[in-house]
């Protein structure tokens, strides 16, 4: 179990600090850092796919970019950034709204999706669930398929357990 631990780059620490610290301080609204974040989280994207280990297109300027970690923590900031500022933004229309309250409804369980999530596609690995070698319908059709075992499972789980956290802690207060 310890190995899982070791098996992180260090680059990882610095995204999760990101966020972390993207929840103690609270930025003034505004629409130019937004949209500046949103610019450099695709631009970083960008880069991210065009310096990967697939190499079947070459570019003669992937000497003068940076180094791949430091793309990876502009893309936590900039994301860090972004959602920062999206959180400030009320929804207005009625799409939003709906979108905004889907989303919270699927925060509700995100712990729970986070925690199982990986040992789920374990498992559906060595029931024999198909890995392909290439993106077509069905390979893409499994991978939905997939996504929405993780998401029915995390769920009940959530339900069994997470969604109770707020009672137990309130029992767990009263024997003290």
């Amino acid at each position: 179990m310890f190995l899982i631990f070791t098996k992180l780059q260090t680059v990882y620490l610095f995204v999760w600090i990101f966020g972390a610290l993207s929840v103690l301080f609270v930025p003034q609204k505004n629409r130019l850092v937004l949209f500046s974040s949103i610019f450099l989280g695709v631009i970083s994207i960008a880069l991210l796919q065009i310096t990967g280990e697939s190499r079947s297109m070459q570019f003669g300027f992937l000497s003068y970019l940076p180094d791949r970690n430091v793309i990876r923590l502009i893309f936590a900031l900039s994301m860090s950034i972004m959602i920062q500022q999206l959180l400030l933004f009320e929804p207005k229309n009625k799409i939003a709204i709906k979108i905004d309250r889907a989303g919270t409804h699927l925060a509700k369980f995100s712990y729970t999706l986070y925690l199982t999530h990986y040992p789920i596609m374990g498992l559906l690995t060595y029931f024999g669930f198909p890995k392909s070698e290439q993106v077509n319908i069905v390979s893409v059709g499994f991978y939905l398929l997939q996504i929405l075992i993780c998401l029915i499972i995390a769920y009940m789980l959530y339900l069994l357990f997470e969604k109770h956290t707020f009672a137990v802690k309130q029992y767990i207060k009263k024997l003290v």
